[in-house]
């Protein structure tokens, strides 16, 4: 399978107990808290678990080229939406340490269910978006198939809502996942994509996934003037402005980076390991002048 986490120890240590240690908090956060608790079953699976999950779901069995990371076979497999709906049903909401907590709770099963599945619907939307109109890459965009999204946006949703109690961890989990076989990280597309999509799933897509869930169950319904002043504060150009600094600073002295060169330096952005930290990161630069 594809690579998770690494076995070296953290390079400078007091940095990663601050780094493990901090916390950060949103106004928003109070709209969201129903959605990331009760209704994240993702909170009772293993990152590095999830990860092994959706690589091995549908897999590909591709060849990966010589000196290519290993998301370039297995993650970009585009996986359709009924696929999704298989892959939630047996892998999420029946795994062994998620149905065991909610199992007599038939109301909040449905509400999960729905919730997940109107998710993805957001996904795909954002993922045309991205290539109609920030990549202006018409060829990728007939690329992209009605209702399907690649592996890897998926793993985005898994990076903001899984159990994972080390943020040191999430940070390796990214070089881990973009790294060549000389174990060094570049920009790539790749990256862009899910750093994008880390950004955009505690925001926009968590916010519009949200407001559709409510147009299904009346006691979520979230009001119109609400939805809209939140909304703007998390549009896609502003989650893919945000990447594009983060990228532009991480390679801005050298091309390739070595795992202790990308954990030193994206311990700068230790925002973007929270739902919390992100949506606040947001309403700052949108801030009005």
């Amino acid at each position: 399978m594809g690579k998770t986490y690494s076995e070296h120890k953290p390079y400078n240590q007091h940095t990663l107990r601050e780094l493990n240690t901090k916390s950060y908090s949103s106004k928003h956060d109070n709209l969201f808290k129903f959605y990331e608790k009760d209704l994240n079953l993702l909170r009772f699976i293993e990152l590095k678990d999830f990860q092994q999950l959706l690589y091995n779901f549908a897999s590909t069995k591709e060849e990966r080229n010589e000196g290519t990371s290993y998301v370039n076979y297995e993650y970009n497999y585009e996986m359709p939406k009924i696929m999704f709906q298989v892959f939630f049903d047996k892998k999420i909401l029946h795994h062994f340490l998620v149905f065991e907590k909610i199992c007599d709770n038939p109301v909040l099963i449905n509400k999960a269910t729905s919730f997940y599945v109107k998710m993805f619907d957001n996904f795909y939307k954002n993922y045309k978006y991205y290539l109609k109109k920030l990549t202006r890459n018409t060829e990728k965009d007939k690329q992209a198939n009605k209702d399907q999204v690649k592996k890897l946006i998926l793993l985005s949703l898994a990076f903001n809502y899984c159990h994972c109690d080390c943020a040191y961890t999430k940070i390796l989990f990214i070089f881990n996942m973009f790294a060549t076989e000389n174990k060094q990280i570049e920009y790539s597309d790749d990256l862009d994509l899910f750093l994008l999509f880390v950004l955009l799933t505690p925001s926009n897509i968590y916010l519009k996934t949200m407001a559709d869930l409510g147009e299904e169950f009346e006691d979520l319904v979230i009001e119109e003037g609400v939805f809209i002043e939140i909304y703007e504060m998390f549009e896609v150009k502003d989650s893919k402005a945000l990447v594009d600094l983060i990228l532009e600073k991480l390679f801005s002295s050298k091309k390739m980076l070595s795992e202790e060169e990308f954990v030193d330096a994206f311990v700068l952005n230790d925002w973007i390991l929270s739902p919390s930290g992100i949506r606040n990161m947001l309403n700052i630069t949108n801030k009005p002048e």
